[in-house]
């Protein structure tokens, strides 16, 4: 693969990223998620903010949007957004679960974060992550870093 082509990958990625959190955000209204994180003492400031949403309860509202808009499923698949299921078809990653985009220093939304509600089957993972991906690896994302950068700017 040459650079350009990963260059270009990584772009493809971060695109899928930023409509999948778009998707995330416009679902969140009705769902569970905005008094569960306000009960939380994240208030509607804080979920602007911090892009918060809500993935639905759906096996492929996700990877349904995202073909909508000419995303191929190898691209989906390889952003971490969908994973093939025992039968072959492509199911979301997440479902049903608060949404937080995971950011790059520079404010591309690598990857998400998203918590199961407090009712999901105790088998159910709390917390799920984006796999790992072209534009993503957790162990060199801070998390948080770019929503604090203002707070963590030195003066004078």
């Amino acid at each position: 693969m040459t650079v350009s082509s990963r260059q270009d990958r990584r772009e493809d990625q971060a695109g899928v990223h930023f409509l999948a959190a778009r998707f995330f955000r416009a679902s969140m209204r009705g769902s569970w998620v905005p008094g569960y994180l306000a009960g939380r003492g994240f208030g509607a400031g804080v979920q602007e903010r911090w892009r918060a949403g809500y993935a639905p309860a759906s096996w492929n509202a996700l990877t349904l949007r995202l073909r909508g808009a000419g995303y191929p499923d190898r691209l989906i698949e390889a952003a971490g957004l969908a994973r093939r299921s025992r039968r072959g078809s492509l199911t979301d990653t997440f479902r049903d679960r608060a949404m937080l985009p995971i950011r790059s220093a520079d404010g591309v939304i690598v990857a998400f974060t998203g918590r199961a509600p407090g009712h999901a089957d105790p088998d159910v993972p709390r917390y799920l992550n984006s796999p790992g991906t072209a534009l993503y690896s957790k162990a060199e994302v801070l998390f948080g870093l770019w929503e604090s950068k203002g707070a963590l700017a030195f003066s004078g």
